[in-house]
């Protein structure tokens, strides 16, 4: 009879051992699941969007040069780079040097030899002083960055739901 018991008690306490509790279970499942994994890729395409907006704040520097050289003579050498600014409220400084030389050189792009400088403000007045595209993009970034929290959190609370009717 004694031997009987510890044998029951043996093979039920193996059987417990083998039980994965609730807590363990649901963490493998937030950990391992395609679709809780999926949602946490929206999150991290949502702040690349952020950064990709933030970007459009950053200064910029454009180089244009263009060369053209026929049977050795230099038909023109024409050399144009620009930085620009932008800021928050739609405001662009900009500075600008500019130099060509050349044989062939159309008349109206001549510089003098030290090369052109100029430099300026842009400012829309009537337009985008109060919200201007960059402006829009970079808010429109935060609202989807806050959006997708929220999606994430309904498809994990969805995927957490059906597991632990499919545990109990």
């Amino acid at each position: 009879m004694i031997l009987l018991f510890l044998i029951s008690y043996q093979a039920t306490s193996q059987e417990i051992s083998n039980v994965i509790s609730l807590e363990e279970y649901l963490g493998y499942v937030k950990k391992f699941h395609p679709l809780v994994k999926q949602a946490n890729l929206v999150i991290t395409e949502s702040e690349a969007k952020l950064l990709k907006s933030r970007g459009a704040f950053d200064p910029k520097l454009e180089v244009d040069y263009d060369k053209k050289v026929f049977k050795g003579s230099d038909y023109f050498d024409k050399l144009n780079a620009t930085f620009k600014i932008p800021t928050w409220y739609g405001i662009e400084f900009k500075a600008n040097f500019e130099e060509n030389s050349g044989i062939f050189l159309n008349p109206e792009a001549n510089v003098p030899l030290d090369g052109l400088y100029s430099a300026g403000v842009k400012v829309s007045l009537a337009r985008g002083l109060l919200m201007n595209e960059r402006m829009s993009m970079l808010k429109r970034a935060k609202f989807f960055i806050e959006q997708a929290k929220a999606d994430r959190q309904i498809a994990v609370n969805n995927v957490l739901f059906e597991a632990s009717k499919t545990y109990f």
